[in-house]
């Protein structure tokens, strides 16, 4: 810990105001919504395109901190007993804050860089050297301009390697994360187009990227990347350079596969380390991707002293990190956060900030293994009962000896302890919890993932998988497009947000300051409240006998017709009730809402109705926004739009929100954002601006591969016909899980890798059949794609020739939502 007058003796441009100069300093805090406790903490207040930290500080100050790193001390905010660091840049100073610790600590520190596979190698190096190397590595991708220094800021003495991602979206940035790390062993992945339009040309960007390396010991590279090769080879000394390669007899790392027996089918990998030793192992996963970051994984596992043999081990066990960090719904009405393949101190703080944030059911309960390898445990068993009271943990289930020895309960915290796995299960199918949200968080060895499978609603072989960095990305995207930042944003959650799951989505969404939630039906919005959610929540379809549900769990009404208006009204007098309520306008979709001629009425009705009922918002909706042919149309409607509300708006007198852009609405109709606007598919990254990233992907299992000879026939009515020796693989999915039956016969496919994997036959109730011939590699229990990575949800709702909206809503609830940090 450095005092705050040690911390602030850095800045010698900054201003000063220091209550106490001696008060210790052990964590650095951006953002305070999700716990309620902070000690020995510096908030610093950063300034987004969105959000500005100075208003945070307020809460800060009444959750504990009482020391400030900021730009300015805001007018509202008057605390003599505090601590100011004043600073023009306060960005500039945690970086600059961040390399002064760096440099405190001799221990080697591997830094990582490229477009793609930067966490998934990062992930794969930690699970095989974690039990063999103390390690402190970036929690999940922190690797921007904010996330690299507060990795930094984790090491200590205790850690033998370090390991840290560094990213970067345009010129000049690459500098700055340099002088913070000051790399001992450099890492490049691959180069993609992520960020392309921010530099002139590919050679620019890598060029920005190789500025990571200066003063690195070694680098390692693919060499079978041209441009990567050229830009490293010109601008690092040849004796610095690790390549890797699948062409260069040359390189340090050769590789190649190996053939076993009389099969054709490459299922060995075989790589030559600079040693002279052959490692030799099977992959634990085969598309093109995942086989690069296993050869870089296994070349720095090298690198970093791990004998060959352990290395082989560990790549035979690795876990596709992908599904790290899930969110899943559990039984009994609880929550399972699933990060079941690694724990450190690091990784379990951030597993602790995101369980905090979900305001849910009767608690929070974590469940933990030991940590893993460090030198001294006694510290870091007090930091795990710091954060666990930190962040509001109320219960804890440990395996391992290492909690037994070293770990003091906090009085917040019950605390139960298992020797292992097997005590653990048999505790939960006994004392199964319900209406809680838990954090499952272990190391690998200890195998966690089994208990999840406990705890979680469907362990259905089909899982539809929400990307919610993607999600964060397109509605930062979206938040970009807005006219003005006083512009609120409606989130669409209807039909459990499109059928990827509401309540997920409506906490991580509220987390991010949405202003409001629109479901279809009351027992919808039921949902929420009773997941803790608090944002106020529009419902657009009501009966009359659902109204005491409304005013229950504090939800609000679409008005849309006089009579829905009058009896709503009356309901609320008779019972003394005062409730928000939204009025639809009809100017051109001609379902439910007001027509232009009702307008005075409207307003009359509305003005005698004010004690009880509050107009919160007025809004329309956009016929064919997405669709150029209807511009003049659209336009015509926004007119109609403008006109009537304004004019209802001089009849009551309340200021209400006006909102009538959909997801397309907002990219292409900014004269139309009005107060709010209204966003739903376009979260998942379905749209047509460029910034948008895919974030829902829907997979299954293949649970039996078979040989079938020549003029077989294959599924019901002998429909799929086969007209050579093929081999068929049984996919977990059929059309009760929402598989349209009229993909089958070849009509439709799967995915593996790139390659398209045509349906034979048809499409079953709970499974169907694909031809797996002419795709190498393929074993029973892989994972097949039906849209995602290789296909777009775009594309496979047109080979159903409808629309990507159809597509979600139709999965059944058996299958799996699985919602992920990636």
């Amino acid at each position: 810990m450095y005092t705050v007058l040690q911390i602030a003796s850095l800045f010698p441009e900054a201003e000063l105001h220091l209550a106490d100069p001696q008060e210790l300093i052990a964590h650095l805090v951006i953002d305070t919504r999700p716990s309620d406790q902070f000690r020995n903490s510096l908030f610093i207040a950063l300034k987004g395109s969105q959000r500005d930290g100075h208003a945070f500080l307020p809460g800060a100050y009444a959750k504990g901190i009482t020391s400030f790193l900021v730009h300015h001390i805001p007018v509202n905010f008057l605390a003599e007993n505090c601590n100011f660091i004043i600073h023009p840049d306060p960005l500039a100073a945690l970086q600059k804050l961040a390399a002064w610790h760096r440099v405190k600590f001799t221990n080697p520190v591997f830094a990582i860089t490229g477009s793609n596979g930067k966490t998934i190698v990062k992930e794969w190096f930690s699970q095989v050297a974690a039990p063999h190397l103390s390690l402190v590595t970036s929690p999940k991708s922190f690797n921007s301009q904010i996330g690299v220094p507060l990795s930094v800021w984790q090491m200590n003495e205790e850690h033998a390697l370090a390991l840290f991602e560094a990213g970067i979206s345009r010129p000049g940035e690459m500098d700055a994360l340099q002088v913070i790390l000051k790399p001992d062993m450099g890492v490049f992945t691959t180069l993609g187009t992520a960020h392309e339009e921010n530099f002139s040309s590919q050679k620019e960007k890598m060029y920005e990227k190789a500025r990571l390396f200066k003063g690195c010991q070694k680098v390692l590279y693919p060499a079978d990347e041209a441009l990567v090769k050229e830009v490293l080879e010109e601008v690092l000394p040849p004796s610095v350079l690790q390549a890797w390669s699948w062409k260069d007899s040359s390189a340090p790392f050769k590789v190649r596969w190996i053939s076993s027996g009389e099969s054709t089918v490459n299922t060995t990998l075989g790589i030559s380390f600079p040693s002279n030793e052959l490692l030799i192992f099977e992959p634990v996963f085969f598309d093109q991707a995942s086989i690069h970051n296993l050869i870089t994984t296994a070349a720095l596992l090298f690198l970093a002293g791990l004998p060959v043999k352990t290395i082989e081990h560990g790549l035979a066990s690795l876990k596709n990190i992908t599904s790290r960090l899930q969110l899943r719904s559990g039984r009994q009405g609880c929550l399972i956060i699933d990060d079941s393949y690694t724990n450190d101190l690091s990784g379990l703080k951030v597993a602790l900030h995101y369980l905090s944030s979900f305001r849910y059911g009767k608690g929070k309960i974590a469940i933990l293994s030991d940590v893993a390898l460090v030198k001294n445990l006694n510290p870091v068993y007090e930091a795990i009962a710091e954060s666990l009271v930190q962040y509001g943990v109320s219960r804890l289930l440990t395996v391992g000896k290492d909690f037994r020895m070293y770990f003091q309960p906090p009085e917040e915290v019950e605390w139960i302890s298992f020797d292992d796995k097997e005590g653990l299960i048999s505790y939960l199918r006994k004392s199964s919890p319900k209406d809680q949200v838990l954090l499952v968080k272990g190391s690998r060895r200890y195998q966690l993932e089994q208990v999840s499978d406990v705890l979680v609603e469907s362990l259905h072989p089909t899982r539809l998988e929400i990307n919610l960095e993607n999600v964060l990305s397109n509605l930062r995207g979206f938040r970009s497009k807005l006219v003005h930042e006083r512009i609120k944003l409606m989130a669409m959650l209807k039909a459990s947000a499109y059928g990827a799951g509401a309540i997920e989505l409506a906490k991580l969404l509220e987390f991010q300051g949405v202003n409001y939630f629109a479901v279809a039906y009351p027992e919808e919005g039921v949902e929420l409240r009773k997941a803790g959610v608090t944002t106020p929540i529009m419902v657009m379809n009501t009966r009359p006998e659902q109204y005491a549900l409304l005013i229950e769990y504090n939800l609000e009404p679409e008005i849309f017709s006089f009579q829905s208006l009058q009896s709503f009204n009356a309901f609320c007098k008779n019972n003394d009730y005062s409730c928000g309520i939204h009025i639809n306008l009809d100017v051109g979709m001609h379902r439910l809402g007001f027509l232009p001629e009702d307008i005075p009425n409207l307003g009359v009705l509305l003005k005698q109705s004010m004690r009880h009922l509050n107009v919160k918002s007025i809004y329309a909706h956009m016929v064919a926004s997405g669709n150029p042919q209807h511009d003049e149309f659209t336009k015509k409607q926004i007119l109609t739009f403008k006109d009537c509300s304004d004019l209802l708006k001089t009849q009551i007198s309340s200021q209400p929100l006006l909102h009538m852009v959909n997801t397309e609405g907002i990219l292409r109709f900014p004269e139309a954002h009005f107060d709010m606007v209204r966003l739903g598919i376009g979260l998942y990254g379905i749209g047509s601006d460029k910034f948008l990233k895919p974030a829902v992907r829907l997979i299954s299992t293949i649970s039996q591969i078979k040989w079938l000879d020549e003029d077989q026939t294959v599924g019901y009515n002998r429909s799929g016909s086969l007209k050579r020796k093929s081999r068929i693989g049984i996919i977990a999915m059929g059309y009760a899980d929402g598989l349209s039956r009229s993909l089958g016969n070849g009509k439709g496919a799967v995915y593996i890798g790139d390659q398209r994997v045509p349906f034979v036959g048809d499409i079953c109730m709970d499974m169907s059949m694909v031809d797996l011939t002419d795709v190498e590699g393929v074993l029973e229990g892989d994972e097949v794609e039906l849209f995602g990575d290789s296909h777009s949800i775009e594309n496979f709702a047109k080979e159903l020739r409808t629309i990507p909206y159809d597509v979600l809503s139709s999965l059944n609830r058996r299958v799996q939502r699985s919602f992920y940090f990636d």
